[in-house]
């Protein structure tokens, strides 16, 4: 698969599951303005890392029709996606401690933190030695799989407040 369309398939999906995302709250509980702290955290959370690909993978892909070489362009996109990753990330954790007044979930601290850790610092390789495509790939494909897991969740809190 050329990068080009790589691209044009992470915004497409990414757009995807964030209109999902707002069919489920419109025609969940939620559309009449009952909004828990952890549902502002979650839906937080779908849309920035619904955003972030969409913003990575179109960056890409204007650059993509310029003369820059291409290494360059993956430095610039891989760059661009840690820097909004790591902002996301860090004012969302902090946000949520906020909220809820708890620690983060045993889940999260120890499997996808680690993993979210990993991914920031192949990117920010990336970014600065390894120039290629691949790692910026991976970053997209971490950034999705956080989508899509936040969409699950917000869907299964929509069906088990319907069975109620």
């Amino acid at each position: 698969m050329q990068p080009a369309d790589f691209l044009s398939l992470v915004v497409e999906v990414s757009i995807t599951i964030a209109g999902f995302s707002g069919i489920v709250i419109v025609l969940g509980r939620r559309a009449s303005g009952e909004w828990s702290p952890k549902d502002q955290i979650q839906l937080r959370a779908l849309l920035l890392s619904s955003i972030t690909p969409i913003s990575i993978a179109g960056l890409g892909l204007v650059l993509l029709t310029t003369t820059i070489p291409e290494d360059y362009i993956w430095r610039i996109c891989s760059g661009t996606g840690v820097g909004l990753f790591s902002f996301y990330a860090t004012t969302g954790i902090r946000r949520a401690r906020k909220l809820l007044k708890t620690k983060l979930d045993p889940v999260v601290s120890r499997v996808l933190l680690p993993i979210a850790i990993l991914t920031t610092l192949l990117g920010l390789a990336n970014a600065v030695v390894i120039a290629a495509f691949w790692p910026l790939a991976i970053l997209l494909v971490w950034l999705i799989g956080v989508s899509i897991f936040n969409f699950i969740q917000l869907l299964w809190r929509a069906i088990l407040e319907d069975s109620t």
